[in-house]
């Protein structure tokens, strides 16, 4: 991955764990966004069939919502250009 790569191998740990808090957090404000999504949709009723427009428009609103964060993202690495580590004379990191 472009994160680990990117971290001295001491800090392997620290870039790991902050990697994983960062996806854990994301799917979590992900699924909440879904819900709220489908609960402005269908409001208070039961899921049934007879719902299922509604619950298919919330499911492309979310899906287009998404799409527009995702394009934010992408056109932001890309105005970020490429990043280039530069090695760092860490002796007592090196490995033995």
């Amino acid at each position: 991955m472009l994160i680990m790569e990117s971290v001295d191998r001491g800090f392997y740990g620290v870039a790991a764990s902050t990697l994983s808090t960062m996806c854990n957090t994301g799917q979590a404000l992900s699924t909440a966004v879904v819900a709220l999504i489908i609960s402005l949709y269908l409001g208070d009723v039961q899921p049934t069939p007879a719902f299922s427009a509604e619950y298919v428009r919330a499911t492309r609103t979310a899906c287009l919502i998404f799409a527009v964060i995702c394009g934010g993202g992408i056109f932001a690495s890309l105005a970020r250009g490429r990043t280039v580590r530069e090695e760092t004379d860490a002796t007592h990191l090196k490995e033995q």
